[in-house]
């Protein structure tokens, strides 16, 4: 799941969080969250990962509900399933979250005030 990770101190800055609405391009692709791009890498059929890519935030979505509608059709039951998915969804994420801070130089700003403080996520041990 989302949500901002904890910094050591108790801060959660938003560029920690996967659902976070921040726009960027990885492979060519513009995607509007990390979770957006995580829940469309999971099929290999281009139409489901087209149809997850071209979702948009409606006007009144914050970050949480636009990923709701994400991890709705990234839980699509669908033949085209990567089965290699547990192997590769670390890498994925690594990706995306690279990509997000390399294309958004304000999140990158948030990330390294951080300075050398611990960051974890809020559910000990999700990865």
């Amino acid at each position: 799941m989302g949500f901002p990770a904890i910094v050591e101190g108790g801060d959660q800055p938003a560029c920690t969080d996967n659902f976070q609405i921040k726009p960027f391009v990885l492979d060519g692709r513009r995607w509007q969250s990390v979770e957006q791009c995580f829940q469309a890498f999971k099929f290999g059929s281009e139409e489901i990962v087209e149809r997850i890519r071209s979702l948009r935030p409606a006007p009144d979505d914050d970050a949480v509900s636009f990923a709701r509608r994400v991890l709705q059709e990234g839980r699509v039951r669908d033949p085209s399933f990567r089965p290699d998915w547990e192997l590769i969804k670390q890498e994925v994420m690594y990706r995306a979250v690279r990509a997000k801070f390399s294309c958004n130089p304000d999140a990158r700003a948030e990330l390294l005030a951080t300075g050398t403080r611990g960051i974890q996520h809020p559910e000990p041990g999700f990865w």
